[in-house]
């Protein structure tokens, strides 16, 4: 598929900390766009179980505001895994900290038994680095910061991977209207 046809996959992850090599996955929210209308295609919202409860950071769970009642339908990651596969398949994964998110997915397609590079294009799309470069002086790069600029509305206090994943299409979609 050429790389201008490839499909956006905005994506953004909860997890229980910030070391994708210890910490688990525990919501995915990620938006299918067209790469030329940025018209939503497709999406996926999903909480995923906890693998690792002993390397729980008790801090990224009030952040993403985590309990026991709203997960207790959550899936297995490999499942979760699967879903993604399938929404994400030879797209281009975009995210507001790329870095962050494309650690945590690749050590779960890894966890899963999967690469993620069979599912998703080699190239990677990071928000921030377009943000820059309309305004390189920028003192905070933050996303609820970069959307007032914008003005857009932030994303909720307690974070979800789906309102984060909602937010930066919002971003997205301003920056291509400039």
């Amino acid at each position: 598929m050429n790389y201008c046809d490839r499909p956006l996959i905005v994506t953004d992850l909860e997890t229980t900390g910030l070391d994708a090599n210890l910490h688990d996955i525990i919501e995915i929210g990620a938006i299918r766009l067209h790469p030329q209308t940025l018209e939503e295609t497709g999406r996926l919202e999903v909480k995923v179980r906890i693998e690792h409860p002993d390397t729980v950071q008790s801090q990224a769970l009030l952040v993403n505001g985590y309990t026991e009642e709203l997960w207790k339908d959550a899936v297995p990651l490999t499942d979760a895994i699967a879903m993604y596969s399938y929404l994400a398949v030879e797209g281009i994964l975009v995210a507001y900290n790329i870095t962050f998110e494309f650690s945590f997915l690749h050590e779960a397609f890894r966890r899963c038994g999967s690469n993620i590079d069979k599912v998703l294009d080699y190239h990677r799309i990071d928000v921030p680095s377009i943000v820059w470069f309309q305004k390189p002086n920028r003192e905070k790069m933050s996303l609820n910061v970069v959307c007032r600029e914008f003005g857009i509305e932030p994303e909720p206090v307690v974070h979800r991977a789906i309102n984060g994943a909602e937010t930066t299409v919002k971003l997205l979609r301003k920056i291509r209207g400039m």
